[in-house]
């Protein structure tokens, strides 16, 4: 159906500047019969602060799949959190996956 609202979660950085790991959280509202036409609404608080994690897979056909491919939690995001500019976000962050994250994953 095309009546109601999307509600999206964004995580904007500076286009103008992409080494600065400074990004702004918010949520956009879009009329759902409206798409083209982008957000009615955009929602910001400097206290609203959240992260994705985004791993995806392409596959030719929708199918079962057994496979034996196993990502190393601890260091791909290890990886990650050592670009951060930011030593204290990098630091909370180290403390936030080791406390939360990495322990379902080994």
């Amino acid at each position: 159906q095309l009546d109601g609202y999307i509600l999206c979660t964004m995580v904007n950085g500076n286009p103008d500047d992409l080494t600065v790991d400074e990004y702004t959280r918010e949520i956009w509202i879009f009329d759902a019969a409206k798409l083209s036409e982008g957000p009615v609404c955009k929602l910001f608080h400097d206290e609203l602060n959240y992260s994705f994690t985004i791993h995806s897979a392409w596959i030719p056909d929708c199918v079962s799949f057994d496979g034996t491919y196993k990502v190393d939690v601890r260091a791909d995001y290890s990886e990650v959190l050592s670009t951060f500019g930011n030593q204290d976000k990098r630091k909370a962050m180290e403390l936030f996956m080791a406390k939360n994250v990495y322990h379902h994953y080994e």
